[in-house]
């Protein structure tokens, strides 16, 4: 298991893609499908692939009534008191029987979004994913250890360890890791010192003998790479690539619907101006030439300008993401990635190309490289 589809909405027409048959499963997206909608994409994939079951029952304020429609969602969900053992028991007996149903093969431990992430908190989550553990496992299913952190302050003080410590607890082998951020879903994660906390507590768990395995994923996964961790999943929106309160507000589900190329050589997503632009410069990676979507989207710009080329975006993206996980087996090639990406953004400026979209300036590449910096001086 390696990179997985982070499913959506509109999105079942990509577990069709032969080009993307290399994914190793999905993870599914009640939020966004029925049941038997769900069970019709589990189907769809090639065989042998996983299908997860992310019960998605963060924020219980969430008003969806597609989530509300599945068997094991709780009448009582908005009103209940979210600390009771006994409640979310009831819900893990009915998050199997779900599984059962729709012929998942793995469910994640259900969660909800605290106020505060307490230690209280995480034990009690952890309490919830044992019990899952146990039943899931007497009905062949694999588990795994759902586990929320918060973005914006797992930078202060001993958080990482103490999320790591009671974390480390669980009685599965794979933790579920989800980054909470209201960093808008389209801008890179540039906060040095927290993104080296994340990456500390990837390490820990590693340490632990527990697998990491990073949800809601854009580009800076290989931060989360180079910290230890080994499964991803991705989406074709934004808003599937960031884990964020407006996820489940969003109405429409899809995010966005500008198309943008994803460009190794700078680790930045760019607009069809730039990326002309960039061409023009020759800072495009040749890699691109082994993206069946990549060549088509450069073809279609210089016969068919005016064609639209917003799905060949999605595709194009998620090929890369997935050559980047199996090309990137060392520190080192991080590293290196991280390096060409900085100096190509120099010699951009220096040629005086500045982008379209103004903040698409590289700046969180160096502050990737930061947080690298903390998170080495960390484990040694």
């Amino acid at each position: 298991m390696s990179t997985f589809h982070q499913m959506g909405h509109d999105c079942k027409n990509l577990l069709r893609v032969p080009e993307l048959s290399m994914y190793s499963g999905m993870v599914c997206s009640p939020l966004n499908y029925k049941e038997s909608e769900v069970t019709s994409q589990i189907k769809a994939q090639p065989d042998g692939a996983i299908s997860i079951l992310d019960p998605q029952l963060y924020y219980p304020k969430c008003d969806k009534k597609i989530l509300r429609s599945w068997k094991y969602y709780p009448d009582d969900f908005a009103t209940a008191d979210q600390s009771n053992f006994y409640w979310w028991k009831m819900i893990c007996n009915n998050l199997v029987d779900t599984c059962r149903s729709v012929k998942c093969t793995h469910v994640c431990s259900p969660c909800n979004v605290p106020a505060e992430f307490t230690t209280e908190y995480y034990k009690h989550s952890i309490d919830v994913g044992n019990y899952l553990h146990d039943i899931a496992t007497a009905a062949n299913l694999g588990f795994f250890q759902t586990a929320i952190v918060n973005f914006n302050s797992i930078k202060e003080g001993n958080t990482v360890e103490m999320i790591s410590s009671v974390i480390s607890q669980t009685d599965g082998q794979t933790i579920y890791l989800i980054i909470k951020t209201e960093t808008l879903p389209r801008r890179e994660l540039s906060d040095s010192e927290a993104l080296a906390g994340v990456m500390k507590l990837i390490h820990l768990l590693t340490e632990a003998g527990l697998e990491v395995f990073v949800a809601f994923c854009s580009s800076e996964f290989v931060l989360w790479k180079y910290a230890g961790a080994k499964m991803f999943a991705t989406g074709k929106f934004f808003n599937l690539r960031r884990f964020t309160s407006s996820r489940f507000d969003d109405q429409t589900g899809g995010g966005g619907q500008l198309p943008y190329w994803f460009e190794e050589n700078l680790m930045a997503y760019l607009r069809e101006a730039d990326l002309l632009q960039v061409k023009k410069n020759g800072i495009l990676n040749p890699t691109y030439t082994k993206n069946p979507f990549g060549t088509q989207i450069l073809e279609q710009l210089e016969i068919s300008p005016q064609k639209p080329w917003l799905a060949l975006s999605w595709r194009k993206y998620l090929y890369d993401f997935w050559s980047l996980d199996c090309e990137l087996t060392s520190k080192s090639q991080i590293t290196e990635l991280l390096i060409k990406a900085e100096n190509n953004w120099k010699t951009l400026d220096e040629n005086l190309v500045f982008m379209e979209e103004e903040r698409n300036d590289g700046s969180w590449v160096r502050q990737w490289h930061n947080a690298i910096r903390r998170y080495d001086a960390y484990i040694k």
